[in-house]
Parts: structure tokens; sequence; C-alpha cells
């Protein structure tokens, strides 16, 4: 009876060895995604160059939740490049914040495509690129397709959009998937400002309930392209401020 009772103390002390690990690390994921949707670009680097291992927590965690979601965003921005990106002809896609690998490179694995994957930090993939994808390593015009794959999470997140239109070609194409709550009731304004910015808006898919799939076309007309992000809808020239996407305790 006593090996009975010491067996089940210690599977009972290792399931809450477990269950406290696991709510630290949902803690640590929780906090870490609301610094990214508050703080710069800039902000969020240096907080991953100072403890990388932050990153890795932070990505452990995303993809838990993503194993609740309905539908991957990814597997959208996949299919619809499976479509675009003729294998008669060759294409450059830069993807900006793609993650501690290159998972779309790995998904469209053809020979006519040649990828750019960008992430703030190095990571185990030697693909990952690590920059601050406001200003990546590429010329301008170099680029076919910007994918930003829920990757508008900084307070400065025009400046990506900006740096999308920079090394994109003449029509060329910038895929953005984003959550939907993060555009509630700023979805028109948003794709507005977008294509005030040098975009014409080709694709507006809403018909998922958790994310909004959106294509825009560069422009091959000069426009004047914002700074800075505001809350105040009436300004024509700034885009609006997007919702942060925080996570609930559970």
């Amino acid at each position: 009876m006593s090996l009975r009772k010491n067996k089940f103390s210690r599977c009972s002390k290792k399931r809450k060895s477990v269950a406290t690990k696991e709510e630290l690390a949902s803690s640590c994921f929780r906090w870490i995604n609301q610094r990214l949707y508050t703080s710069s670009s800039e902000e969020a680097r240096e907080l991953f160059q100072k403890d990388p291992l932050l990153f890795q927590v932070y990505h452990n965690g995303y993809g838990k939740q993503m194993e609740t979601w309905p539908q991957k965003p990814l597997e959208f921005c996949q299919s619809w490049l499976k479509q675009y990106c003729k294998e008669n002809k060759s294409f450059v896609i830069a993807d900006f914040g793609c993650g501690n690998q290159a998972q779309l490179e790995d998904k469209l694995n053809r020979p006519n495509i040649r990828f750019h994957s960008f992430d703030l930090v190095k990571t185990e993939d030697p693909r990952v690129i690590p920059c601050n994808v406001i200003n990546v390593p590429l010329n301008n015009k170099s680029v076919d397709v910007v994918v930003c794959c829920l990757s508008l999470m900084g307070t400065d997140y025009a400046k990506i959009i900006q740096e999308a239109h920079r090394i994109l070609k003449k029509s060329g194409v910038l895929i953005i998937a984003e959550v939907t709550s993060r555009l509630q009731g700023i979805l028109d304004i948003f794709c507005r400002r977008i294509a005030q910015i040098g975009f014409q808006e080709c694709l507006r898919n809403t018909s998922n309930s958790f994310f909004v799939f959106l294509v825009f076309q560069k422009s091959t007309k000069e426009h004047k392209q914002p700074t800075t992000i505001t809350t105040n809808h009436n300004d024509n020239t700034i885009l609006p401020q997007l919702k942060p996407c925080l996570y609930k305790k559970r």
C-alpha cells in the first residue's frame, strides 16, 4: 500500500510541476504578446536581442494558440500565391515577420520562387534573416510580393507598409493577413489609407470570422507616404492605429 501511495504522490507532484511550467509559459507568452502590440518595432527587436529565449517562448505560445484556429492565415497566403506564381515566370517574395522558421518558403517550394524571410532575431533556421522589417536589406523595386501575415504588430506599423512599397516592383503585390478584431470598425479606413500610400486594393476576404485577408497592388503613381500613425480617422494622410490582439488568461 505504501508503494502505491508513494507512486501516486510522485505522479501528483509531477503533474503539478508540469501544470506550473505550462502556466508560467502561458503567462510569459501573454506578457510578450502585449509588449509587441504596444511597442515600436525597434523596441521589440531590442527586447528579443537582450533575451533571445523570449523569442522562442513567444513562438512556442503562438504555436499553441494557432492550434485552436479554424483556419491558419498562412494557408490563405499559400493558396493565393500558388495561383498567382505561375511556373513559367520567376518570382521574388519577401516574407515580413516569418517567425522562427521560413514556413511559407517550405510550403511554396518551387524552383521559380526565390524567398527572403525576415524576423527580428537570428533563429535555428539559417534562411531567416534577422532584421527590423522597417528596414530590410533589399534594393528598391526588387521584389514581386511582400507578405505580412500577422506581422503588423508594432505601434509604427506604417513604416512596414512603407518599406513594402519601397522594395516592391511596379505592379508588385502586398498581402496582408490580420486578426479581424484589430480592424473592427476601421477596415474601410485602413484599406483607403493604404491605397493613398500607393496601392490599389485587389482583394478583400472577410469570410473568415477570425481573420481578414487583403491583397493590394503597387500603383505606378507617386503618393505621399505617412510616417506616423494616429487614431484620428478624419486625417486622410495617416494610417489608423490598429487594436492590439491580447489573449486572456484561461
